[in-house]
């Protein structure tokens, strides 16, 4: 058993940092105590007490528990903890210092304390979210049912986190998280202050001019905007929730990138590599090495091309691309962050959430010549056994850098070819949420094909008619 920090470790640091913005107001103002507290007005059964039942008290009164028989009391479900165990109903609706669960949790009056052991005390904050619970009413939240087991509506802490931070103003949660985004920075080794650059939905931070990392926040809600359009997200359920915001780290050099990576994943990268992301429901970032190495030149070519006369397929454009970088930095957090929320909004096959990351980046990158490598990558397997790489790759399956060569490849298809094009958005939206186990069902009922193989041949012979020009040399 834990104690309710060690539980809810994100929540306790998130509001020890609001806490901290709080009281640098005016002295006559509350303190940060008082502040969390007014955080949360109505005490909730889900929100205040299930957690702590789940994490701290389960484990024992359940009826598979060792020690049910000595206790008897079962809090699996809100209708088995009102009953209580042998010794009664743990709560006295209305008057939290007479229930029994205020005395075993406190250790008063003779009462046993609860949870036992002098390490798994419960913390003062706790308590107090209990003795509110009970005064207010120990009621269960609307719309839930007394039988219904607690650990399935039981609030996480990352949704206690999310209600803290959205009853902050605009400015106080830009701090906690431009502390969170520092924070991460610092795993990476550096010890410098970096330049920070926060947006609606974005906090970048990096050793680079201040104007190129507000320039990659406004380019990142861009592509957030396009993503949500494409994704066709109802109202009222973002990509970004409104008290989140993406964190997007810069590095300049590819050790303290590497540094960084080792420290928050534990893994190393490959040599190549130059961005990852984390989507989690506790922690949003894209990592990335800045190709120009902190210099003060721009760094997106979307807005430089637009100006130009168009001169044949972006294929083509590519390959004429002057000397430099092969990727710019706008180009590469756009993929990393395109792949991550893709794949954290539903349960997207890997190969489309790579293909889409590939994609949307090539929009703000178009001249890169990194896009005519995946397509030499994909026109490859045509000589190799089309049929099995393709197989593999709808499977998940196979080296990463041949599943986003060949994700790439199958999006391109489908998005650009006329006949695909139109129902592609819906063919993704049904991957993404069914997670690829409908694949040969959507194959059927969007592209009215009559099996797998079908579909196979259709993008190797696009394939090898849009890449053919591409094969020679890179």
């Amino acid at each position: 058993m834990r104690s309710l920090v060690r539980v809810l470790p994100g929540l306790a640091l998130t509001l020890m940092m609001v806490g901290t913005a709080i009281s640098a107001r005016a002295q006559d103002e509350p303190t940060p105590e008082d502040s969390t507290r007014a955080m949360v007005q109505q005490p909730s059964f889900a929100r205040d007490v299930a957690p702590i039942l789940v994490n701290v008290c389960q484990r024992c009164h359940n009826p598979r528990s060792t020690t049910y028989r000595t206790h008897g009391f079962d809090m699996t479900t809100f209708e088995s903890f009102l009953k209580g165990g042998n010794a009664g109903s743990p709560v006295t609706p209305r008057n939290a210092a007479e229930s029994l669960m205020v005395h075993h949790i406190k250790g008063e009056n003779g009462f046993a304390k609860m949870p036992p052991g002098g390490q798994n005390n419960l913390g003062p904050q706790a308590i107090e979210r209990i003795e509110r619970w009970i005064n207010a009413g120990a009621l269960l939240d609307e719309g839930r049912s007394p039988r219904e087991e607690i650990q399935k509506f039981a609030a996480s802490a990352e949704s206690l986190e999310r209600e803290a931070l959205g009853k902050l103003s605009a400015e106080e949660r830009d701090k906690v998280f431009l502390t969170r985004a520092l924070e991460l920075y610092r795993k990476s080794g550096l010890k410098d202050a970096p330049q920070t650059a926060v947006s609606t939905h974005f906090v970048a931070v990096g050793p680079l001019p201040q104007a190129r990392l507000q320039h990659l926040t406004k380019e990142m809600e861009k592509v957030l905007v396009e993503l949500t359009r494409f994704l066709g997200r109802p109202v009222g359920a973002p990509l970004i929730e409104a008290q989140d915001k993406v964190v997007v780290l810069v590095f300049t050099e590819k050790t303290p990138f590497s540094e960084f990576v080792q420290s928050d994943q534990n893994r190393r990268l490959e040599r190549t590599s130059a961005s990852v992301h984390k989507f989690t429901a506790a922690s949003s970032y894209v990592a990335v090495v800045d190709p120009l190495k902190g210099s003060d030149e721009p760094d997106s070519d979307r807005d430089a091309l637009a100006a130009k006369k168009k001169r044949g397929s972006t294929r083509n454009r590519a390959a004429d691309s002057p000397a430099g970088p092969e990727r710019t930095l706008v180009g590469l957090a756009t993929q990393d962050l395109v792949e991550g929320l893709v794949g954290k909004v539903g349960k997207s096959p890997r190969f489309l959430a790579m293909g889409l990351g590939c994609s949307f980046a090539q929009r703000v990158e178009p001249a890169s010549p990194y896009y005519n490598t995946l397509r030499r990558d994909a026109f490859n397997q045509l000589r190799i056994g089309w049929a099995t790489k393709a197989n593999e790759t709808l499977g998940d399956q196979g080296d990463p850098q041949d599943l986003r060569a060949m994700g790439f490849s199958l999006v391109e298809w489908l998005s650009t070819a006329p006949p695909t094009r139109p129902r592609f958005p819906l063919f993704a939206q049904v991957l993404i949420a069914d997670g690829g186990n409908k694949l040969d069902e959507a194959l059927e009922r969007i592209y009215y094909t009559k099996s797998r193989e079908q579909f196979i041949g259709m993008w190797g012979q696009w394939v090898g008619t849009a890449y053919r020009g591409l094969v020679g040399g890179r």
